[in-house]
């Protein structure tokens, strides 16, 4: 086991190194002068030439990625060009909304779906199950930002039960906070619960089908232990990975989100980011959802082993 997590790991690190090349190589194809965009047009050659300097824009490609990359192994990740505000500030600001909006989504979907597909799996052909089926169809099937603008006209608009824009901090109104994250996190999440829904409905049947689930009917047991504490377990290692990967993806899927509520998270400060063509804050921003996904699923790997042992057996 030991010798495998030390191979995930160096693949892992050669993984992250591979995409920070492909980040900062991918955004220098973005249209558009950094520098220009943040002077004007009428700005004078000298001070253009002067300002490209300062943020080393006047080097090659490969001198400018490897002073990049030897700055953020350090801890460094440079200055915003427009602002020259230090990147690690912007980001330490606007990630925790991003993150409890990720943690809110994943709680929702753990939740509601996992439940909802173990009753349709159990009930399998009934009124449960389609019902199940239908409504994951349409989580699936529904975009974000028009789920989340129909979520704010009825919950928001009409019955006045949650806030309609705007961003209260934990420290200034905690339950006021809370509220505020409940239909971004709904419309944000409604597509990953689907899914899940619909894996876990999978991961039950076919674990319900085996031998060793109708022995243990045959012996006596009851249905609720058989569910799920001898179903289940089985059936929860494809919902892992799926979920664990789906938290990933709501951190980088959060854009659209976050512009429908008003969040200030790190999907609105990319957007203003690309729009100023801020080179070092958009390489930040992406590299920190890359390296949560990576990471994330190398715990999930991991984790296999935990949950079934069969699986630690075959990677020794």
């Amino acid at each position: 086991m030991v010798t495998y997590i030390v191979k995930r790991l160096g693949s892992t690190l050669l993984t992250l190194l591979l995409l920070s090349i492909g980040i900062f190589m991918l955004i220098r194809l973005i249209p558009g002068d950094p520098v220009v965009a943040m002077l004007g047009e009428d700005a004078t050659p000298e001070r253009v030439a002067d300002l490209r300097a300062q943020y080393g824009l006047d080097q090659a490609l490969i001198p400018q990625f490897l002073n990049w990359l030897g700055n953020v192994v350090t801890g460094d990740l440079g200055q915003s060009v427009p602002t020259s505000r230090p990147v690690a500030d912007l980001i330490l600001t606007r990630f925790p909304v991003t993150l409890v909006l990720a943690l809110f989504a994943t709680l929702l979907t753990i939740v509601v779906a996992v439940p909802m597909g173990v009753a349709a799996a159990t009930r399998r052909g009934k009124l449960t199950d389609k019902t199940v089926l239908l409504t994951s169809l349409v989580g699936i099937s529904i975009p974000s930002f028009f789920l989340g603008i129909m979520l704010l006209l009825l919950f928001a608009v009409r019955l006045h039960w949650f806030p309609t824009f705007g961003f209260r901090s934990f420290s200034e109104d905690f339950f006021g906070s809370l509220r505020g994250f409940v239909l971004p996190a709904v419309s944000l999440g409604a597509l990953y619960l689907a899914i899940v829904a619909r894996m876990t409905r999978a991961s039950m049947l076919e674990v319900l089908s085996q031998d060793y689930i109708v022995t243990a009917e045959a012996s006596g047991l009851s249905r609720l232990r058989i569910r799920y504490r001898h179903a289940l377990k089985n059936a929860l290692i494809p919902v892992v990975t799926v979920v664990g990967l789906n938290f990933g993806a709501l951190l980088g899927g959060s854009v659209i989100t976050e512009q429908v509520f008003n969040l200030p998270g790190l999907g609105t400060l990319l957007l203003a980011s690309i729009d100023r063509r801020d080179y070092p804050v958009i390489q930040a921003i992406v590299l920190l959802i890359s390296v949560i996904y990576v990471v994330i699923n190398l715990l999930v790997d991991l984790l296999y082993g935990f949950l079934d042992p069969r699986v630690r057996y075959a990677k020794n």
